[in-house]
């Protein structure tokens, strides 16, 4: 059995949600606006961008063949399930 190497992807909604939890809600007069949505729709290059180099920061995750489990480690993943 072998550990593979997974590859987290976000999708939009995600990344507008951590950049919720980190940047908060804008306040205009009397309108409220979730960070995330007024990253992703005012420059959506930027948007991605950031989320690109945000997957990329990310640590590797490796799944155990047998079971699927995840590990942060290889080693961790190929002894899963090892009898």
């Amino acid at each position: 059995m072998n550990a593979k190497l997974k590859e987290k992807e976000l999708d939009e909604k995600e990344y507008e949600e951590i950049l919720n939890k980190i940047y908060g809600e804008v306040k205009l007069g009397s309108l409220v606006f979730d960070a995330g949505r007024i990253i992703r729709e005012l420059d959506e290059t930027a948007f991605n961008c950031g989320m690109a180099d945000y997957e990329d920061s990310l640590p590797d995750v490796w799944v155990c063949g047998r079971c699927k489990e995840e590990f942060d480690d290889e080693e961790e993943a190929e002894e899963c399930c090892k009898d």
